[in-house]
């Protein structure tokens, strides 16, 4: 393939072009694939989905159905954790989500405290 992903397996003693190995599924289908599974996983509408695989939208809805750029982003977001490779995102997440519980923890310990100058330490 020109893009370089993948190199033909040539079988020995065929002329240039013939006698190549093919593979079951061609590479950019197998993106095409990935990409389509992992916004299905991700609950992604059909039409955004179609939207975002560069697909036309069928029948009538191309002129009913409006998505604003930015609600295609949103909607993305929500399958950046399953496209990609590179934990991070997940991580910088998993960060978020852990101060926020953090905070809740450390509101409550206040609230503890606070209850135990007024009533007395409980045992």
């Amino acid at each position: 393939m020109r893009a370089g992903i993948r190199q033909k397996e040539v079988l020995e003693g065929k002329p240039h072009g013939h006698g190549t190995i093919r593979k079951d599924i061609p590479i950019a289908h197998g993106f095409r694939k990935f990409f389509t599974s992992q916004l299905v996983e991700a609950d992604l509408k059909t039409e955004l989905r179609w939207l975002l695989e560069g697909h036309n939208l069928k029948g009538n809805d191309s002129n009913y159905v409006k998505v604003s750029e930015k609600r295609l982003q949103e909607d993305y977001k929500k399958a950046i954790d399953k496209l990609t490779i590179d934990p991070a995102n997940r991580l910088q997440r998993t960060v978020e989500i852990l101060k926020i519980e953090k905070s809740r923890i450390d509101m409550l310990e206040a609230k503890i405290q606070k209850l135990e100058k007024k009533h007395g330490k409980i045992r």
